[in-house]
């Protein structure tokens, strides 16, 4: 059985993530409005991405010190934390504990805790090294920054990242990949074990680490960090022959990707996302407040079908053009119909991935 007991039956939190809104450029205030706007569109779990902590201004210092930035953040955590709350929504952190930049306060005082070959120079991936965990100081270093961070605030889900390859992955002058992914393991434990009311999800540079292992740990998966949705047809499509959709992590995005630049409309966006986990990442300051109106009607969908999307079985119908792709999900009673207002401007058609091409397909009513 893919999911554990503690992974079935749970209701899984809408998500807001605002990396997309805001990436490096963290204000208190224009958070807070982000908050105010996600809970607003039915929201029920904000998610601070990559930027809250010391020496972080881009992506090339400040991984390996996991404290609150004060410059940003002078009165710590708290007032975003009891500001998100008071909109009944969950508070969730992006960490990434495997890694550290040259440039922190970890890596000048214990160079030699990057995992690699000490007589050779280390490749960087995304300006960052891979720390040697499977050092019993260095896992104890990690263990307890994150136990402290969540220790002394209401967090209570961790978007835990992992963004470069282990390469020249050595320890003690002997191959540690194995070993590495253990002591990840190791980590990962002993924090559930401490805070067992918080939540994991798996990212890796979007789904760089999806595998049955850390579904033991995990409780969601970061499908893609593509949030096209003609891209993420396809990438999930290919997860749902491996993993249930409840621990898929599907977002509405901008109109125009962040990754792609392809542009798209909301009503596709959003039934891309509500099969699976669904969330929101995209700068809502930017949306009409038509398009807030639709995405709140696209999210209380998704809540009225969520246990039976999250329980049913999952089927993929397959068709001879790659560029068409159906889905059907056999709960109580679950399946896909066009909304009535395209009912009656013509008849359902069904747009074709990657292409223009249109088909026209008869409508499949709940029963």
């Amino acid at each position: 059985m893919i999911l554990g007991g503690r992974l079935r039956g749970k209701t899984r939190a809408v998500h807001y993530n605002g990396w997309e809104a805001i990436y490096f450029d963290h204000d208190l205030e224009t958070l807070k409005g982000l908050a105010d706007l996600a809970a607003q569109a039915g929201a029920e779990r904000y998610v601070l991405d990559d930027g809250w902590f010391r020496g972080r201004p881009d992506d090339r210092s400040g991984l390996g010190d996991w404290t609150v930035d004060p410059a940003k953040y002078p009165g710590g955590l708290t007032p975003l934390i009891d500001h998100v709350r008071g909109l009944g929504m969950d508070f969730g952190l992006w960490v990434e504990p495997e890694m550290a930049n040259a440039d922190s306060d970890l890596l000048r005082a214990h160079p030699d805790w990057v995992l690699g070959d000490p007589g050779r120079d280390q490749p960087l991936g995304r300006g960052q090294y891979v720390l040697d965990l499977t050092r019993p100081e260095v896992a104890q270093n990690i263990f307890g920054q994150i136990d402290a961070l969540l220790a002394g605030n209401a967090i209570g889900y961790l978007k835990w990242d992992m963004n470069r390859d282990l390469t020249h992955a050595l320890s003690g002058g002997r191959a540690a990949v194995h070993n590495q992914t253990l002591a990840v393991y190791a980590l990962m434990d002993r924090l559930r074990a401490a805070h067992p009311t918080v939540e994991i999800e798996s990212c890796s540079s979007g789904g760089g680490r999806a595998d049955y292992e850390i579904l033991k740990r995990a409780d969601r998966i970061w499908t893609s960090d593509c949030n096209d949705p003609i891209e993420r047809q396809a990438i999930q499509r290919g997860f749902s022959i491996f993993f249930p959709p409840e621990v898929m992590g599907s977002h509405v995005g901008a109109a125009a990707s962040h990754t792609t630049a392809r542009t798209s409309s909301l009503d596709l966006r959003a039934m891309t996302a509500l099969g699976g986990h669904m969330g929101i990442e995209a700068d809502l300051r930017a949306f009409t407040p038509d398009e807030r109106d639709r995405l709140a009607a696209a999210i209380a969908v998704h809540k009225s079908l969520r246990a039976d999307l999250h329980a049913g079985r999952t089927l993929r119908l397959e068709h001879p053009d790659p560029g068409c792709l159906a889905f059907a999900n056999v709960g109580r009673a679950a399946s896909w119909s066009p909304p009535p207002r395209w009912r009656r401007r013509r008849p359902p058609r069904w747009r074709r991935c990657g292409s223009w091409a249109w088909s026209p397909i008869r409508p499949m009513r709940s029963r």
